[in-house]
This record gives structure tokens, C-alpha cells and sequence, in this order.
């Protein structure tokens, strides 16, 4: 079937945002009109309309438009229906934190006057109950708990609409299952709940739609054209490989490809540039190249915004970087995820209004954040050690053209310095046509997604008999794209297997009725996967027969993730385990720490895990260099000592901060469900301390809003060491103490 094409159809009459088949209140449409938007594309009044049940809530709808088409309008108008006129309440699903912070409070000012509760669940944000909620915006991992919450308190009733958007994530080898297992759970218990999925980037639009028996609308409509180009010596070729232009421009030696000529053109007429670069360090050196040769002339108000933003990111956990201090005041930064988050938003808004008119960035920043520019130079076609590939580069040219700023986009992807051959030519080219390769389910190639999905109905009762189960498979994406093949029911036999040998499931005689064990039971309820749920299982257990108390080294180790692990520098690791004291070393040993295993991963050599004997040594080791840092941050070290100590970036430090805080709730809610009450006593206060990076005296004060550890120490050490004292102090007592202590 050929889906239909929103653009076909450009003689259609637009749709005013007070049309009375969006059926908004008043105050809605006043605040759509102060945000700017008045009318709707008529892609977009085309894809609400095509279909009566979209807008009636009664039809599921699976939709492609181009980055900066508006996109993420047709699901909020479709979202708002159920929420003000329905009454039912929302799931928004974004995969990243950025991203659903932004939403949380765009949707918020649409929503201003209405009475509606809308809620972000992400990061350290304070956890509101769902039911006090009507439309909750949240990440995929947050978004699948609260799923599992309604379906086991009996309350899925009450949810109207899930909208996923960035749908092209259910392929993502880390995090999509979860969208899939989510999705599934809600067609198979409650096909009523209207499914929203949108991308740019997803190529086979039809598997998904067919899968959620949904409405599927195709546009290829973009506001602000985009022209690409390719870039081979100082020749510029069209997307058609024929000539546009030469850079006849003599090459200086460090700026070989002539960056910096293609950065200036564009900055003087007054526009802006995001440079993608293949690391974190060609983001550094790429800036400092600019910020050398590009001396734009600023105005006093501009200056004035750069100092601004110098002194913001001089409060930031990780203090001002000396490389963001020399190319700010010329209007540039870098991005990446080395960054703390605040240092990545401080650039992001400084970047938005036009205090910054170039970033250099990584990537992440395609995916990850909404921030346009009139030109992107991609300047290598390797990302990382990855070869650029069609999702990548859409992800990247989708961020030239800013809407309502520009009047067109221009993409211009680097060759390299030197001359290529013309089949290099013909490949990078062929880029810039070619569609992403299809994404396909997770579950049929991944045993750890595949075991949590069948624990997940098992636990919830959803299915317990093996024909019940097989009958749950079939609502899946894996089930949709391959079938009852062979393979399918081998991947469900074996994942099974897994579940009733360790056991997290435990079956009858007959092996044709499953239920939850204890373990399991504890599995679900942490949100742990059953492999991260035995890692931790085997930790603890080991850990109750010699816990190490004199420190809180054993003890961190135990709330330190067993997943996304940061990278140790094995030669540093060597130096720091030569020079631990006797105590930690006692920990280390326990754990299982071998000075000779990381001795011979500093000599390039790799440890791996064994899985099928429970042998887990470089998950160990690297978790271990992982507590270290988290000891390092409980001990209320700073990012910058942490750096310079581990040989990490402050991105890495906070980000580990950010899943060691998370990881510690769902072990201390483990070790309850199995009934280790004394291992959860002393896990109890880890959790906030990890998060806020603090000694445990810190506790009670870091628990007021806005009493970050920096202030909570200068209140703790000027004798406020409680809420009581605080609450009884003169206020002129504690304002002092908090002048004295400012940067």
C-alpha cells in the first residue's frame, strides 16, 4: 500500500488554530496565538482530518514529516483533545531529558489557565503520583514504569492516549525493547488507548502502522527548503555531484579542509552554524581553530550576553572549562556530552538567542536537542569510529533551516582535505537520497529484552500458561515483522529457559504454567532486567557472608550500576590500586578485584564477562573503578578533582552520578521485596546522597528545594546543621552565610 503524501495536496485551504474541529478552549488557542502559530500546515490539517477516529481518539496514527515540519504539533492537538474534552489522561514518551524538559514547560504555557496537572518524570525530578496527574511527559524507562504501575493497581483504565515520539527509537539497540514491551502490554490489555508514534527518520513507516493497526500519514513538507552539498578538496558539489563552487582560498596548515571560510561566510551575514565533528576532542580543537581566525565584531549587548554566559557556566558543578572561556566572548562554544547537562543548556539557550552564532558538537546534539541552524557543516564522514551512515547524516542536515529565522537550509558534508575517488564521491552522495535502514524488533535479537518482556506478563499475570504466552507474543513488532518462524519460538523457548534455571520464574511440573519467584517478583518491582537483577542477586548475596564496613566502599559498590559503565583508563587504574589503603584494598579483594587482571588490561589487552558461568570480571572491574568515583563523590570531592584523578570528562562524572542515584532506589527496592531488611537500611540514605554528591550529614538539608550540596555545606558548617535550626534562625543570619559563600 503507498501512504499518502501530506504534500500532494498544497492547494488546501489552511486550518486556523480556532477551527471548531480541534474543539479548543478559548485561553488554548490565546496562548497558541502568543507562542506565534496561528494556522496549521496543510500537511498537518490533512493528517488530523484523513482519518475521523484521529481526532475522535478512536484510531491509532503512525506519521512522518521532515525535522522542523512540525511534527509534534499534530500530536499535541491530538493529545489535548483527550485531555480537555475527554477527560482522560496522557502519556507523552520522549527519549531524552533534554527533550522532555523542554516539553514539560512548552506544554505547560499552551495549558496556562486550564487547570490541567501536567507533570515531567525524568532525572531528579521529585516523583508525583500518576493519579494526580493528567498528562505526564516522561522518558522511555519512566514512561514503561508507570505502564506497569496502572496495570497492576487496576488503573490502565484511566490512560486515553500514548503518544512515542521519535518512534524510530524502537529499533535502538539499548532502549528499544522498552518501547516495544510498553506498546504491547497496551494493545494487548487495552487496544482502546489510542498509540501515536511519529519520526523523521523511520523508513518503514508500514511495519509499524500494521503493527498498531494504525491510521499511517506520509509527508514530505519542509518549511524552510535545504540544499546539500558535498565538500572534496576545495571543490563544492551539488547533491547531483555536479560543480556549485571552488574555495579558492589558500589552506593553512590548521585548518586543512577550510572550515574556517565556510564558518566566516556564513556568521557575517549575520546567520548562524552548527559544525558536527567525529569526537569530543575535534569538537575542543575545532572551536579553538574558529575562535582563532573568525573575529566577529559584537556588539556592547552581545559582549554583555557572552559575560553572562561565562558566569553562568562559572557556577556550574564542573566550573568554567578554559577552552569554553577563550571562544565565548567570539560568539562560539562547543557541545557534547563531556558537558554537564547545565553547561549543555547554558550553550543551548545562548545558542538559541543568538548570543552564540557557532557550535561545534558531537552527534548527540541531532538526536538529542531541537537547535536549528542556517548552515550544518558535517565535517567528517565518520562519527565516532562509525561510518556515517543514512540515520545519522538525515539526523544531522535536519537541524539546517530555522523556521520563522531563515529562508533556507544548507547541509554541506565533508569529504575530507584531500581529493576522494569518484566511487568515495558516489557513496557520500548517495547519503544524501538514501533512506535509514528499516528498524526492526529488538526482541528477536536480544535475549535480555526478551527475558524482561515474558517476566513482565508473567509477573502481572497477563499470560502464565505457555499458549497464553505464545498468544502475548503475537501482539509484538517481533511477532509482526517475522512471524511464527522457527526462530521466534526458539528466542521465546530460550528466553524462557533463562527465567525458570535462576530462577526468576518458576514453572510447574509440566512446564505449561508460569509465576513470578520472589526474585522475580523483586526483579519487576526495581525495574531491574532479570540479567542486571542476577548480577546484583550473586553481588549481594556474596557481599551478606563479609561486608567490609570500616568504609563505604563495599556498600557503594553495591548501588553502582552493572550497565552503561564508564571506560576505566586500566593504566590509571593500576596507579590508584597501588596506592589504596589497606581497607579499601580489603574491599577490592572481597569483590574480587585482581591486581594482575588489570595490569594486563593496561597493556591493551580487554577482559570479558562469562556470562554462562557467572563469571562477570571486566563488568566487576569496571564497576569497581565506578565505585571508586562515586566514594570520590560521596566524600563530596569535586567534578574538577574527580577529572583530574579518574582521567574522566565532568559529563561522564554526572551522568554516572545521575544512574548510580537511580540504580541505588531500585537495589534498595530489591533487597526490600526479597525481605533483606538490614541490607535495606543500609542502603536507604544512598540514594539522595549520590544524587546530591554528599556526606550523610548533608541529608535532611539537601532534601530543601533549591539547597543544592554547595549550600547545604555552607549552612551545615555555619552551625544550620538541621531544618529545625534553619526554620528557628534569623533570616539575616542565614542570608549572611550564604553571601560569604558565593563564588
Amino acid at each position: 500500500m503507498s501512504p499518502p503524501l501530506g504534500s500532494a495536496h498544497p492547494s488546501l485551504p489552511p486550518m486556523a488554530i480556532d477551527c471548531p474541529l480541534l474543539d479548543l478552549p478559548q485561553t488554548v488557542v490565546d496562548n497558541y496565538r502568543k507562542s506565534g502559530l496561528t494556522t496549521l500546515y496543510p500537511w498537518q490539517r490533512e493528517c488530523l482530518l484523513q482519518d475521523p477516529g484521529v481526532l475522535q481518539g478512536t484510531r491509532n496514527l503512525v506519521y512522518h514529516a521532515p525535522t522542523s515540519a512540525g511534527k509534534t504539533l499534530v500530536a499535541d492537538l491530538v493529545t489535548l483533545r483527550h485531555v480537555l474534552r475527554f477527560r482522560r489522561k496522557a502519556l507523552m514518551i520522549l527519549p531524552y531529558v533534554a527533550i522532555v524538559s523542554e516539553k514539560v514547560e512548552s506544554i505547560g504555557a499552551i495549558l496556562e489557565g486550564q487547570n490541567i496537572d501536567v507533570a515531567g518524570y525524568y532525572g531528579k525530578q521529585k516523583h508525583i503520583p500518576f493519579e494526580e496527574v493528567d498528562m505526564a511527559i516522561c522518558t522511555i524507562e519512566k514512561a514503561n514504569s508507570i505502564v506497569n504501575q496502572l496495570i497492576e493497581s487496576g488503573q490502565i483504565q484511566d490512560l486515553g492516549i500514548v503518544v512515542v515520539d521519535e518512534m524510530h527509537m524502537i529499533g535502538d539497540e539499548n532502549r528499544g525493547y522498552m518501547i516495544e514491551l510498553m506498546l504491547t502490554k497496551l494493545r494487548f490489555l487495552k487496544p482502546s488507548i489510542q498509540i501515536v508514534g511519529m519520526s523523521a527518520t523511520l523508513s518503514n513507516l508500514p511495519d509499524i502502522s500494521d503493527w498498531l493497526d494504525a491510521h499511517l500519514f506520509v509527508s514530505e513538507y519542509r518549511p524552510v527548503p535545504l540544499t546539500e552539498y558535498l565538500k572534496v578538496g576545495k571543490q563544492i558539489l551539488k547533491s547531483d555531484g555536479s560543480l556549485d563552487r571552488v574555495v579558492d582560498l589558500p589552506i593553512k596548515k590548521d585548518d586543512p579542509d577550510q572550515l574556517c571560510p565556510l564558518v566566516y561566510e556564513c556568521v557575517i551575514e549575520g546567520h548562524s552554524v552548527i559544525v558536527f565533528c567525529p569526537s569530543q576532542i575535534s569538537t575542543v580543537s575545532a572551536i579553538r581553530t574558529l575562535s582563532t581566525y573568525i573575529r566577529i565584531q559584537l556588539s556592547d549587548i552581545q559582549r554583555a550576553r557572552c559575560n553572562e554566559i561565562l558566569a553562568q557556566l562559572s557556577r556550574t558543578p564542573g566550573g568554567l572549562d578554559p577552552a569554553l572561556a577563550e571562544a565565548i566572548p567570539y560568539g562560539m562554544a562547543y557541545h557534547h556530552g563531556g558537558l554537564t547537562v547545565e553547561e549543555r543548556h547554558i550553550i543551548e539557550k545562548g545558542f538559541r538567542d543568538g548570543t552564540l552564532f557557532c557550535l561545534a558538537a558531537t552527534s548527540t546534539l541531532a538526536s538529542g536537542v531541537n537547535l536549528p541552524a542556517r548552515r550544518v557543516i558535517i565535517r567528517h564522514p565518520f562519527m565516532g569510529n562509525r561510518r556515517l551512515d543514512a540515520l545519522s547524516y538525515s539526523q544531522m542536515k535536519g537541524r539546517a533551516g530555522r523556521k520563522g529565522l531563515d529562508t533556507r537550509g544548507e547541509c554541506i558534508l565533508f569529504a575530507g582535505s584531500q581529493p576522494v575517488s569518484l566511487q568515495r564521491q558516489k557513496q557520500l552522495l548517495s547519503l544524501m537520497t538514501e533512506t535509514p535502514q528499516p528498524v526492526s524488533s529488538c526482541l528477536i535479537r536480544d535475549q535480555r529484552a526478551l527475558k524482561r518482556t515474558l517476566l513482565e506478563i508473567i509477573f502481572s499475570e497477563m499470560a502464565s500458561t505457555l499458549t497464553e504466552i505464545h498468544q502475548y507474543i503475537c501482539f509484538t513488532l517481533m511477532y509482526a515483522q517475522n512471524g511464527p518462524v522457527e526462530d521466534t519460538l526458539r528466542a521465546v523457548d530460550q528466553a524462557l529457559h533463562f527465567l525458570t534455571e535462576h530462577p526468576t520464574a518458576t514453572a510447574s511440573e509440566s512446564e505449561t504454567k508460569y509465576s513470578a519467584t520472589r526474585l522475580g517478583v523483586a526483579t519487576v518491582h526495581s525495574a531491574l532486567s532479570p540479567d542486571e537483577a542476577l548480577i546484583v542477586f550473586l553481588d549481594l548475596v556474596k557481599a551478606q557472608k563479609a561486608f567490609n564496613l570500616e568504609n563505604e566502599l563495599h556498600l557503594t559498590y553495591q548501588i553502582t550500576p552493572s550497565y552503561q559503565l564508564v571506560e576505566p583508563d586500566w593504566r590509571n587504574f593500576a596507579v590508584l590500586l597501588r596506592n589504596m589503603s589497606p581497607s579499601m584494598w580489603q574491599v577490592a579483594r572481597l569483590i574480587g578485584i585482581s591486581e594482575g587482571l588489570v595490569q594486563w588490561a593496561a597493556s591493551g589487552s580487554k577482559p570479558k564477562d562469562e556470562p554462562g558461568h557467572h563469571h562477570y570480571p571486566a563488568t566487576t572491574h569496571k564497576r569497581f573503578y565506578c565505585a571508586l568515583i562515586l566514594d570520590g563523590l560521596l566524600k563530596e570531592q569535586t567534578y574538577g578533582e574527580l577529572v583530574h584523578r579518574f582521567k574522566i570528562t565532568r559529563g561522564t562524572v554526572q551522568t554516572l552520578q545521575a544512574s548510580a542515584s537511580t540504580f541505588a532506589g531500585m537495589v534498595r527496592k530489591f533487597t526490600s521485596r526479597l525481605g533483606w531488611n538490614a541490607l535495606e537500611v543500609l542502603l536507604e540514605q544512598f540514594q539522595t546522597r549520590v544524587a546530591f554528591g554528599v556526606r550523610k550529614e548533608l541529608v535532611e538539608l539537601v532534601a530543601i528545594p533549591a539547597c543544592q550540596e554547595g549550600r547545604a555545606r555552607m549552612l551545615y558548617d555555619a552551625g544550620f546543621t538541621s531544618i529545625s535550626l534553619l526554620a528557628s534562625a534569623p533570616q539575616e543570619a542565614i542570608y549572611q552565610c550564604l553571601i560569604k559563600g558565593r563564588p
